[in-house]
C-alpha cells in the first residue's frame, strides 16, 4: 500500500530520496573516511608502544637508545594520522542531520493534522450515509406496502446501489488512511534513527577532535626525543609516557563508535525498507 502511495506521490519520492542521501549515503561517506585516518593513527600508536617497551630496556644504558629511537622514527614517517580530516565536515553532517530532523518533525505533524481530517469527515460521511439508509429503508417499506411491487422491486434495487457505493466509499476511506499512516510510520521511523545518528556522529567528533589534540602532543613528544640527546629523549619519552593511555582509549573508542555506527545505519537502512515494502 505504502509503495503504491510512494509511486504515486513525487514529493513523498523526493523527500525519501533527501532522507536516503542525507541520513545515510553522506553521513555513511563521511564517517567512512574517518576509518582510514583511524588506521593510521593505531599504526603509530603500535610503534609508540614499541619504543615505549625499548626505552623500558634501554633507559640505564648510557649510550644511544637506538632501538627506541629506531622505533619514534618510525612513528614519525607515518606523518600526523589526521591530516587532512576537518572536523567541520563531521559537524556538518551533524547539522544536515538536525535540519532533516526539523523538516521531519513538520511533515509529523502536517501527516497528523491529515489523518485527524480524514478521520473527522470519514464520520460525517458515516452519518450522512446512515441517515440516508434510513430513509431509503423506510421509502422501501411504505413502497411495498402501498404502491406496487414493481415500485416496492426500484426501491429494493436502490436500497442495494447504496450498499454498493457505502462499500465502495469506505474502501476509498480505509485507502486514504492506510497511505496517510503508512507515511507517518515511515518519517517516525526515520525521526528515530536520525536522532539516533546524531548522538553517534556528535560522539565521534568528539573523540576526533581530542585524539587530534594528544597525537599531536605525542608527535611532540617524539620530535623531542630524537634529537638524539640523552636528557632530551628522556623528557620525550616521559611526554609520550604520559599521553599513551588517553591516545589508546581514545582510538579505542573511536574504534569502537565507528563500527556500532556502521552497524546502525545498516539496520536503520533495513527497517525503512521494511516499512515501505510491506504491503499491509
Amino acid at each position: 500500500m505504502l509503495k503504491e502511495a510512494i509511486s504515486k506521490n513525487p514529493g513523498l519520492l523526493s523527500f525519501l530520496n533527501d532522507h536516503i542521501n542525507c541520513a545515510i549515503i553522506t553521513t555513511l561517506r563521511t564517517v567512512t573516511g574517518v576509518k582510514g585516518h583511524l588506521d593510521k593513527a593505531q599504526v603509530i600508536s603500535s610503534t609508540i608502544r614499541g619504543a615505549l617497551e625499548c626505552f623500558e630496556k634501554e633507559k640505564k644504558n648510557k649510550k644511544k637508545k637506538k632501538s627506541t629511537l629506531d622505533n619514534l622514527k618510525t612513528s614519525r614517517a607515518v606523518g600526523n594520522p589526521f591530516v587532512g580530516l576537518n572536523t567541520e565536515e563531521l559537524r556538518s553532517a551533524c547539522e544536515r542531520l538536525l535540519s532533516l530532523q526539523a523538516l521531519l518533525r513538520q511533515r509529523n505533524d502536517d501527516l497528523e493534522r491529515r489523518l485527524g481530517s480524514a478521520k473527522k469527515w470519514r464520520k460525517v460521511w458515516n452519518m450522512i450515509y446512515k441517515a440516508g439508509g434510513v430513509v431509503v429503508l423506510a421509502c422501501s417499506v411504505m413502497l411495498s406496502a402501498v404502491a406496487s411491487a414493481v415500485a416496492g422491486a426500484g426501491a429494493t434495487a436502490f436500497a442495494t446501489a447504496m450498499t454498493s457505493v457505502g462499500t465502495c466509499i469506505n474502501s476509498f476511506w480505509d485507502e486514504w488512511e492506510g497511505w496517510l499512516q503508512g507515511e507517518k510510520d515511515v518519517v517516525a521511523a526515520m525521526q528515530r534513527k536520525g536522532r539516533l545518528a546524531v548522538g553517534e556522529l556528535e560522539n565521534i567528533t568528539s573523540i576526533v577532535e581530542k585524539l587530534k589534540i594528544d597525537i599531536d602532543v605525542v608527535l611532540k613528544g617524539v620530535d623531542f626525543a630524537i634529537s638524539r640527546e640523552e636528557m632530551e629523549v628522556k623528557v620525550g619519552m616521559e611526554n609520550i609516557m604520559a599521553k599513551k593511555g588517553e591516545v589508546e582509549k581514545g582510538l579505542d573508542s573511536l574504534k569502537e563508535k565507528l563500527e556500532s555506527f556502521g552497524g546502525k545505519i545498516g539496520i536503520a537502512t533495513t527497517e525503512l525498507l521494511e516499512i515501505i515494502m510491506k504491503d499491509t
